[in-house]
């Protein structure tokens, strides 16, 4: 008689054991909000939530966010995860980005699990437009056949 058994850990088949690692037992769901003016050359922030959505677990989510856009937009950046506490299942993270290009932008959040949570992931989207130029000269005149001033 052959007898199998199916644990969290591992598989048991005719009294033979083969350890499987633990897989994660809750699923997260992973949230970007960023706030602007979104300008070329202006620093901007972006909080990033990850929350269980589905799952056993008290505790809240650990680990670290990577955030980047296709093409290299936005310069890449991370940030490690703090829980809420009070048994919220929430931890956050928050970073600053300075655009370097104007346009659409689709910063994508990713958070790549650790010890009981699956990964997940989000993308925002902005625009970021173009800074404002503003030239001054300086107030001066010069008599005639003089040589310019200096600026």
């Amino acid at each position: 008689m052959l007898a199998v058994t199916l644990a969290a850990i591992g598989v048991v088949v005719g009294g033979s054991a083969s350890t499987v690692a633990a897989a994660p037992s809750n699923f997260s769901s992973t949230t970007m909000s960023c706030t602007g003016p979104f300008v070329y050359g202006t620093s901007f922030s972006c909080t990033v939530v990850v929350k269980k959505s589905f799952g056993f677990s008290s505790a809240d989510p650990t680990g670290t966010v990577t955030v980047g856009t296709i093409l290299g937009r936005l310069p890449a950046a991370s940030c490690t995860l703090v829980g809420d506490g009070a048994g919220t299942k929430t931890s956050r993270c928050n970073m600053s980005f300075t655009p370097i290009d104007t346009g659409l932008m689709l910063p994508t959040a990713v958070y790549g699990g650790s010890g009981t949570y699956w990964g997940s992931l989000d993308i925002d989207s902005l625009t970021v437009s173009a800074a404002t130029l503003t030239i001054t000269a300086n107030d001066d005149s010069r008599g005639y056949g003089s040589a310019n001033p200096s600026f």
